[in-house]
């Protein structure tokens, strides 16, 4: 995912934050509750948290389709990383339009299945994606496949909408063949919390609670059975041009469809402002958790 990073101050006044108003509302005062309403939007549950499973996929598909694409740095992560692995069965968990499932079977010369519980994420997925064997299904339930399918087992972006990480993880290791690979992408959280928050302050509730979610994936793997369970990291900065800054303006992230609506009206106000200065610097920040069976 890409993440904006701001390259300088910005001028105060026209109701918006100063900067040390936002770094200061990100991830501190909001993490106490929400209870402004006309600061949180409807994705912002009791206890002040964005809530994900409050997104709507079905009705998100066509603009995800669009404006979200894989990245290179993490498709070259997981084709250098699986090349000592014979791959010959790929799962993707919660593949939404299965971006990264095609790329990699197109390089890779795999058969790829997938599953998402969105109907119209994987009505997009067979038009932007042909040739994929996907079928609808939650992460959170029994996954629909038989013991021992796969080879390689991935998620980009998922973990964060799981209830019960032993279930997805027992689930995981259930698919896998003996040897098979399990790999799990998420943002580096206090890299991307800095970056967004500085434009988006209330994103710092989404994060709040995934404090620490790394180490319990890690334990949470080793307690199942996962061998050489370990993390890598990517870290990439590029200046932020008007064709990047379309998936924010469409609200292509999930998360932004969470925002309020003067919190996402600012945000985006003062995102084009830098893009158009150029001092709008985007990053990519993911952690990936590799575990075999």
């Amino acid at each position: 995912m890409h993440t904006p990073s701001p390259g300088g101050e910005h001028r105060q006044g026209e109701g918006l934050w100063s900067p040390a108003q936002r770094r200061r509302e990100c991830g501190t005062l909001y993490v106490m509750g929400c209870k402004n309403s006309a600061m949180c939007g409807g994705g912002i549950n009791s206890e002040g948290y964005m809530d994900y499973r409050k997104i709507n996929y079905d009705e998100h598909a066509d603009i995800y389709s669009q404006y979200r694409n894989e990245s290179k740095r993490v498709i070259s992560n997981i084709v250098s990383h699986a090349k000592e692995t014979e791959i010959k069965n790929v799962l993707e968990i919660g593949c939404g339009t299965a971006d990264y499932l095609y790329v990699l079977k197109k390089m890779m010369k795999f058969d790829a299945y997938g599953f998402d519980r969105s109907s119209e994420m994987l009505k997009n997925a067979s038009i932007k994606n042909p040739g994929l064997m996907l079928t609808n299904g939650d992460a959170n339930d029994m996954f629909p496949y038989e013991n021992s399918k796969f080879d390689l087992v991935f998620s980009i972006n998922v973990i964060h909408y799981i209830d019960n990480l032993e279930q997805y993880f027992v689930e995981s290791y259930r698919t896998l063949n003996d040897k098979g690979l399990m790999l799990t992408v998420t943002v580096s959280i206090d890299e991307m919390t800095e970056n967004i928050c500085r434009y988006f302050p209330e994103y710092g509730l989404s994060n709040s609670k995934s404090k620490g979610l790394v180490g319990r994936i890690v334990q949470v793997m080793s307690d199942i059975g996962f061998k050489n369970v370990h993390t890598t990291n990517s870290d990439y900065e590029y200046k932020m041009n008007e064709e990047d800054l379309k998936p924010f303006e469409n609200k292509a992230f999930g998360w932004l469809k969470l925002l309020s609506d003067k919190g996402f009206s600012e945000g985006i106000e003062l995102m084009r402002r830098d893009v158009s200065n150029g001092s709008c610097i985007g990053s990519e920040n993911f952690t990936y958790i590799w575990g075999r069976k």
